[in-house]
Formats: structure tokens, C-alpha cells, sequence
């Protein structure tokens, strides 16, 4: 391969100018075709403000539907505290229904894995302060 001494090796090549003749965008339309849409300046799109709130400014809805395997901010709806719950795992519909599952294809010895791990049980979540049952994470 011939080095060039004017395009040292990585520099892009050089830049061409339109042709003397080029007409840019003023162009006259092509016999047998209609001439182009014009273009047609519309309106800045309206921003979209949402529907009015029907909360009194100032509070704060928290819902407890949204609570999933791990400790969530909520409001408990017994003592209307606003804290941190506490979870506690517990055997589920899917904990039971893998266990019989195995039990039925023979692994009966391997059955009563799915009450070992976490991530088969339904998980209750409890308030730290009144101790009472806020919301249910159910697996299945």
C-alpha cells in the first residue's frame, strides 16, 4: 500500500464543493410528477397536565398494594404510622404446589425443598409498631 504525502493515514477525505450548477433547493419539479407538498408550520404540541387531584394539598396517599418480598415504606391502616414493614415468609399456594409436583414425578425426597427457600413462599408484611398483618405478597 502507497502512502499518500497529501492524506496522511486516519484523516478523512477531503471535502468536495456542489457543482456550479447545483440549484440546492430551489428545484423545478419533474415532468409528469405534481410538484412536492408544501410545507406546513403547525403548532407546538399543548403540554399535558394530567387530571386535577382530589387530595388536599399537603397529604400523602400511600398504598399498600404495591408491597412486594421486601420491607417497604406504607402506612399501616390500623395505627396510621407511617413506617417501615417488617416481612415475615410464609408457605404458600406456590410453596405447596411445587411440593406436590415432586412428589408426583417421584422426587419425594426433594419435596420439601421449596419450604427451605424464600423465593417459593407468599410473604406477609407487618406493621414494627401494632404488630398487625398490613398486606399479603402471595406468589401465586
Amino acid at each position: 500500500m502507497e502512502k499518500d504525502p497529501e492524506h496522511p493515514q486516519g484523516a478523512p477525505p477531503p471535502y468536495m464543493a456542489p457543482p456550479a450548477n447545483y440549484g440546492g433547493t430551489a428545484s423545478t419539479p419533474q415532468a409528469g410528477f405534481p410538484a412536492g407538498p408544501s410545507l406546513v408550520s403547525y403548532p407546538p404540541p399543548t403540554q399535558f397536565m394530567g387530571v386535577p387531584s382530589m387530595t388536599p394539598a399537603g397529604s400523602t396517599v400511600i398504598l399498600t398494594s404495591g408491597l412486594s418480598n421486601i420491607p417497604c415504606q406504607t402506612q399501616c391502616p390500623h395505627c396510621q404510622q407511617l413506617v417501615v414493614s417488617q416481612t415475615r415468609h410464609t408457605p404458600g399456594l406456590l410453596t405447596w404446589l411445587i411440593c406436590g409436583t415432586l412428589t408426583l414425578f417421584g422426587c419425594w425426597l426433594c419435596c420439601f425443598i421449596p419450604f427451605c427457600m424464600d423465593d417459593c413462599k407468599d410473604v406477609e408484611h407487618r406493621c414494627p409498631n401494632c404488630n398487625n398483618l398490613v398486606y399479603v405478597y402471595k406468589r401465586m
